[in-house]
């Protein structure tokens, strides 16, 4: 697997069964849940109403940079 790295402009090639065992050490270890249902209609209208909230964080202006108007998952 050649994946990019999160900081810098680097590739790193690892075995997938090594990204593979290293997922699952990383979910087990920070005790990650699953759930049936879909958190991000939740998520998102909370997002929506502290951006729409602010009335001195967030200029006007540039509110929608802060909300997606259309999420989905990819469930």
């Amino acid at each position: 697997m050649i994946v990019h790295t999160d900081k810098g402009n680097s590739l790193v090639t690892l075995p997938i069964m090594q990204y593979d065992y290293k997922i699952t050490v990383f979910i087990r270890a920070n005790n990650f849940k699953t759930t049936e249902r879909n958190p991000t209609k939740t998520f998102q209208f909370q997002v929506r109403k502290v951006v729409t909230d602010s009335k001195t964080l967030i200029p006007q202006e540039i509110k929608w940079q802060y909300v997606n108007m259309n999420p989905h998952s990819t469930n």
